[in-house]
C-alpha cells in the first residue's frame, strides 16, 4: 500500500512546499522558517519512504536500511519542529525559544541514541515495503527509543494543542490547534501499530494484520499537518465564501415572497443595475419585504393575526417561529386578497417582530420566507379566511 499512498503523500505536500518557498523571501519570521522546514521534512520523509526510492539512498550512502534510520529519524525531527512551530503560534518569539530549548536538546538525545542501537543491532536486507514490520524483532531497542520517543513528543503537542486551543481567541488560529490535535491523534494510532509489532514480533509473530491501519495513519496524520499549520492564514478566506454562499441562498429563500409581495404593490421595488452585488440585492431585498409588508396592511386582519396565534400556540411553536408564522400568515391573506381585488378595509397591523440589527432581520424574513412558502398553519389560516370571505359574498 505505502508503494501508492506513500509517493502520493510526498507529491501533495511537495506541491505546498514549493508554494510556500517564496515566503523564505517576502515573510522570513521564525514561524514561516520553521513551517517551511516542517513541509520540506515531510516531503522528504514521504520521497524516501517510497519503495523505490528507498533501496537506492541505501545503495547511494552504502549502508543496508539507512533509509529507515533517515526516514524515521526524519519523523523525530518533524515531532521536534512541530513543537516549536506550535509554541511560536502561541507565544512570542522569545518565549516560544525558551520553552522550546531544552525539548530540543531532548530530541537530539534521542537521535543519538536511535542512531546508536540502529548500528549496534544492523541486519541484512532492504525493506523498502515494510521496514519497522520486518525488523521489530531484529531492532527492537532501537524501535522501542523510537516510538516511544514519538508518543512522548506527540502527546506533549497534543496537551499544548489543546490548553491554548481553550485560550486563544483567534477562531481559525483555534481549529488549527485542534486540527493538530487530531493529527496528534493519528500519530498515536500509528505509534500504537509499531508498538504492537515489537510486541508480537517477542513472540514470533508478525504485525502484518494491521500494517495498512498504520500507514493509513501515517498519510492521515501527514496530510493533516500542512491543513492544520497554515488554516490561520487562509480560513477567514472560508468564512467570507460561507458567509457569501449563505447570502446567496438567503436571495433563493426570499426571492418567492419577495416576488408576490412587489406583483402586487410594485411601488416598493426599485431597480438595480445588472451585476449588483449579492450583499447589496439581499439588503434592498430584506427592506423591499418590508416595505410590501406595509403597503399590504390595509388588507390584513386583526382576525388572522389572532387565529395564527392560538393555532401556534396548540401547535407548542416557540415564540421567535410563531412571530414569523403570524407574520407570513398575515401577509399571506394580503397578499391574496389584494390580488382577488378585495376592497382594503381600516386595519393596519404592527409588525410581530422587531429584530434589532440587520443578522436578526434576515434570520426573521428567512423565517417568515418559509412559513409563507410551507407553514400548515399559514396554509389553514389563508383557507380559513378566503371561506369567510366567500361567506360575506354570498351574504
Amino acid at each position: 500500500m505505502n508503494a501508492y499512498l506513500y509517493p502520493a503523500c510526498a507529491i501533495i505536500v511537495g506541491i505546498v512546499t514549493l508554494i510556500k518557498l517564496p515566503t523564505l523571501w517576502t515573510r522570513r519570521t521564525p514561524t514561516h522558517v520553521v513551517l517551511w522546514l516542517v513541509f520540506a521534512g515531510t516531503t522528504l520523509l514521504f520521497t524516501i519512504s517510497s519503495p523505490t526510492v528507498w533501496p537506492r539512498v541505501s545503495a547511494a550512502i552504502g549502508i543496508t536500511n539507512i533509509s529507515g534510520l533517515i526516514t524515521q529519524g526524519l519523523v523525530i525531527v518533524l515531532a521536534a519542529l512541530q513543537q516549536v512551530l506550535v509554541l511560536l503560534w502561541v507565544h512570542d518569539s522569545g518565549t516560544a525559544w525558551r520553552k522550546v530549548r531544552v525539548r530540543l536538546s531532548l530530541f537530539a538525545l534521542v537521535l543519538v541514541a536511535m542512531s546508536a542501537l540502529f548500528f549496534a543491532s544492523m541486519a541484512r536486507g532492504e525493506n523498502p515495503n515494510d521496514f519497522a514490520l520486518a525488523k521489530a524483532g531484529q531492532f527492537p531497542y532501537y524501535l522501542t527509543v523510537y516510538v516511544v520517543s514519538f508518543c512522548v513528543a506527540q502527546g506533549s503537542t497534543l496537551r499544548i494543542c489543546l490548553q491554548c486551543a481553550r485560550k486563544v481567541s483567534a477562531t481559525w488560529l483555534r481549529r488549527g490547534l485542534l486540527l493538530t490535535a487530531v493529527g496528534c491523534g493519528a500519530d498515536f494510532v500509528y505509534a500504537g501499530g509499531r508498538l504492537g509489532d515489537i510486541v508480537v514480533a517477542a513472540f514470533g509473530a508478525s504485525g502484518v494484520a494491521w500494517e495498512p491501519v498504520v500507514q493509513i495513519a501515517a498519510v492521515t496524520s501527514a496530510i493533516l499537518r500542512p491543513i492544520a499549520w497554515t488554516i490561520p492564514s487562509w480560513g477567514h478566506h472560508l468564512t467570507d465564501f460561507w458567509a457569501w454562499v449563505g447570502r446567496v441562498f438567503a436571495l433563493r429563500q426570499l426571492a418567492p415572497l419577495h416576488a408576490r409581495i412587489v406583483a402586487v404593490v410594485p411601488e416598493v421595488r426599485l431597480p438595480l443595475e445588472a451585476g449588483t452585488p449579492v450583499d447589496t440585492r439581499l439588503y434592498r431585498m430584506l427592506i423591499e419585504i418590508r416595505d410590501g409588508q406595509r403597503a399590504l396592511q390595509p388588507w390584513m386582519s386583526s382576525l388572522v393575526a389572532s387565529e395564527a396565534a392560538a393555532r401556534c400556540g396548540e401547535a407548542g411553536i416557540v415564540e421567535g417561529e410563531a412571530a414569523a408564522v403570524i407574520e407570513a400568515a398575515q401577509l399571506r391573506v394580503a397578499v391574496e386578497a389584494a390580488e382577488a381585488g378585495v376592497p382594503q378595509r381600516d386595519f393596519f397591523a404592527a409588525t410581530v417582530a422587531e429584530p434589532t440589527d440587520l443578522a436578526g432581520e434576515l434570520a426573521h424574513q428567512r423565517a417568515v420566507a418559509r412559513a409563507f412558502r410551507s407553514s400548515p398553519i399559514v396554509d389553514a389560516v389563508a383557507r380559513d379566511e378566503r371561506n369567510r370571505s366567500a361567506e360575506r359574498e354570498i351574504a
